[in-house]
């Protein structure tokens, strides 16, 4: 649960007041509580992606400003003149090991000093901004080993270069710039957004993210081109959609339901095929349409014919489509356990086909004509953009979700079906008669992805996990253990083969 002063925090960031933090040292003890914080606020704006790289940067600068603190207090402590340059360059050359060492020592006496850190942060309308101040001048050496530092940053182009580039037999804070610098640059982010500077004995570091780092109009050309790919798909298929209005009219009976599906083998052995599933856990083998109306229901079946009519325009035989199937029939899988460990429970038969249907608009952005990758290429072939979080939201100027929602809608999906898709990623946004559902497919959705890669614990919404009785990534990765293990005991030996 988030404490009441971290939401009054929000509420002031979200609304666009300015925020400060006051620290007296810190250090690597202090990174996960930073990145909770910065989790939360980032979260509440919708901006929850900027994380890593947010928090790589702030971290650097609160380091080198703690460092440059506890630099003042040890030349104190030696009875040296920070100043004067001779004395300067006789004190740093210990200082090194000292401050390596994390002298305890050291660490008291700047909590005693008057020296601290400032940490501020400005949600603007179109960027965010960040200030990291401590309240001492820099020296002269100091301010040359900076600008040296920033003037070689522009010039490397990755880690390599840095580290050769900037070995430094005194000091290594002005390696821990260029990496900043070289970070917000790979990022699409400029020089110009980042400064130091030193005046009134307060030494600032600044930095500033647009929230639009791709420009408006390049961003709307590449979503007209990503719409243009969607109406290049196929329409929903009639004969499912037939089948959809005959199951959700009233009268229809399970004879008749069953028998308009038996008219379609493709469709038949969809049916018996998802019917048998680990989303249904059935006993024994259903071997009809009739049967498995009977055992799963008629809102099992809705579902069913959904997920049939997106497999038969986005087919297995596409590699890069069959992983994301297999990615979401474990999403599914896992959805149907959540909904009922969620407090208050989730629906479960919505929470798998919502699973199973989630990522609809990663299916898209996978097959798009190889033509229209090639125009989005060369749109973005003068941003240097190689962080991870931003090949999504900033390089393609849309998400996954985004498009989901615009197949949804095109292939006209209930309602409760495009809030799922819209917001597995965002649930807090959903419409709270959706809320419960969404959520469950949020959670499962990460635990399922803890098959493919380590997820971020604290960009996690604290709020959501506390419904499921999570209350640690340990936790976390132990119930998604257990669910995939669950998963494949039950998947048939068709189905194995068919997924893998």
């Amino acid at each position: 649960m988030i404490s009441s002063g971290l939401d009054i925090e929000i509420k002031n960031f979200s609304q666009g007041k300015p925020i400060e933090r006051q620290y007296f040292q810190f250090s690597e003890l202090d990174c996960p509580n930073l990145e909770n914080y910065l989790a939360s606020l980032l979260r509440s704006i919708s901006l929850e992606y900027l994380l890593e790289i947010v928090f790589t940067v702030l971290n650097e600068l609160l380091v080198n400003a703690f460092k440059a603190n506890v630099k003042r207090v040890y030349f104190e402590k030696i009875g040296k003149n920070i100043c004067n340059k001779e004395e300067y360059l006789e004190g740093i050359a210990n200082f090194r090991e000292e401050f390596g060492d994390l002298n305890s020592g050291l660490v008291d006496a700047v909590e005693k000093s008057n020296y601290r850190i400032q940490l501020k942060l400005l949600n603007e309308k179109d960027k965010i901004r960040f200030w990291v101040s401590n309240n001492a001048s820099m020296v002269e050496e100091e301010m040359e080993r900076i600008n040296t530092r920033l003037i070689s940053a522009s010039k490397v182009k990755n880690l390599t270069e840095a580290y050769q580039d900037n070995l430094d037999s005194y000091e290594s804070s002005g390696l821990g710039l260029v990496l900043v610098q070289l970070l917000l640059r790979n990022s699409g982010i400029t020089e110009n957004f980042f400064s130091i500077r030193s005046e009134n004995d307060i030494t600032t570091a600044y930095f500033e993210i647009p929230k639009e780092i791709i420009p408006s109009e390049m961003k709307e050309k590449i979503r007209n081109i990503l719409l243009d790919g969607v109406e290049g798909l196929p329409p929903f298929p009639k004969n499912i959609s037939k089948l959809l209005s005959i199951v959700n009219n009233k009268n229809s009976t399970i004879q008749k339901i069953s028998t308009e599906i038996e008219k379609d083998p493709g469709i038949t052995v969809e049916v018996i095929k998802l019917s048998n599933s680990p989303l249904f856990q059935v006993q024994g083998q259903i071997a009809s349409v009739s049967e498995a109306i009977k055992r799963i229901g008629l809102r099992n079946i809705e579902k069913i014919l959904y997920a049939a009519g997106a497999r038969s325009v986005f087919p297995l035989n596409n590699s890069r489509v069959k992983e994301i199937w297999k990615h979401a029939s474990l999403t599914a899988f896992m959805s149907i356990h959540l909904s009922q460990l969620r407090k208050p429970h989730a629906r479960k038969e919505l929470c798998s086909i919502g699973g199973l249907l989630h990522d609809l608009g990663r299916m898209v952005l996978v097959t798009l004509d190889r033509y229209l990758i090639e125009v989005i290429n060369n749109l973005r072939e003068d941003r240097l953009m190689n962080h991870s979080s931003f090949i999504e939201e900033i390089t393609l100027g849309a998400n996954h979700t985004d498009i989901g929602l615009i197949l949804a809608t095109k292939w006209n999906f209930p309602e409760e079906l495009k809030e799922i898709i819209t917001h597995h990623h965002r649930p807090w946004q959903s419409k709270q008669s959706f809320l419960a559902e969404s959520e469950t497919v949020y959670i499962a959705d990460i635990m399922a992805n803890l098959q493919r890669k380590r997820t971020n614990f604290a960009i996690l919404d604290p709020n959501i996990l506390e419904k499921f009785s999570i209350k640690s990534y340990e936790q976390l990765v132990e119930m998604a253990d257990d669910l995939s293990l669950k998963y494949s005991k039950l998947l048939t030996e068709e189905a194995k083969e068919e997924l893998h």
